[in-house]
Formats: structure tokens, C-alpha cells, sequence
């Protein structure tokens, strides 16, 4: 075992990783992020919006390295690392979605809630 972990400590790939937070062996993590890709692409195609193509697979690379180093925590629930890796591929083109809405609902808004901020941090002037 101690073998392992200095042989692991030679790979600058383990390096970076382990710099990251993610304590898996680069085969076993690249595994999973392949995973996450496949899965963020199958539902970019199933969904039929090849247009948002990269950007659910920047956001499923993304959420399944802070989902495999956010689970570490917890041994991942009982699961492969590989498995929770996928899943976070899997639920990248949904947030995707929930991003856009929120920021299009804040743009929409942006003139009350700058409004609103003005009230709280700025004093009214004496006249009012």
C-alpha cells in the first residue's frame, strides 16, 4: 500500500488531481468523467439541443469533479465514485437550464432589484 501511494505521488496527473481534492487514481477518475460526458451528451441529443452541446458537456465535466470530491466526504454514499460521476453528467444539461431561467428572471428584474438595493444601502435623501 505504501508502495501505491508513493508511486501515485510520482504522476504529476495524480499531483494535479489530488490538488483539485480528488484522491482517485486518474484512471478511475478519467473513467468517471468519461462517464459524465457520455451522459451529458446522451440527454443534449435526446433533448435535441445540439446547440447547448458544449456547454452541458463543460458544465457535466464540471459537476462530476465536485460531485466525486463533495461525496469523498461521505464515501460516496456506497457507490462507485464512477457511478456518482455519471449521474452529475446526467443532471448537467437540467442545471444548465435552471441557470439560464434564473438569470433571464434576474435580467428581467434588474431594475427593481437594483431599486430595492438603493433603498437599503443608500439613505433617502431629505426631501423624501
Amino acid at each position: 500500500m505504501k508502495h501505491q501511494a508513493i508511486e501515485m505521488l510520482r504522476d504529476s496527473l495524480s499531483m494535479a488531481l489530488m490538488g483539485l481534492g480528488v484522491s482517485l487514481f486518474p484512471h478511475e477518475f478519467f473513467g468517471g468523467l468519461f462517464l459524465a460526458l457520455a451522459a451529458g451528451s446522451m440527454i443534449a441529443r435526446h433533448r435535441r439541443s445540439t446547440g447547448k452541446l458544449w456547454g452541458i458537456l463543460a458544465t457535466a465535466a464540471v459537476t462530476s469533479t465536485m460531485a466525486v470530491i463533495f461525496t469523498e466526504q461521505f464515501d460516496h454514499w456506497g457507490y462507485a465514485p464512477q457511478l456518482i460521476m455519471a449521474a452529475a453528467g446526467l443532471a448537467s444539461s437540467w442545471l444548465i437550464n435552471i441557470f439560464v431561467r434564473v438569470m433571464d428572471s434576474a435580467q428581467e428584474r434588474s431594475s427593481t432589484i437594483a431599486d430595492r438595493l438603493i433603498d437599503k444601502v443608500l439613505p433617502p435623501k431629505n426631501g423624501e
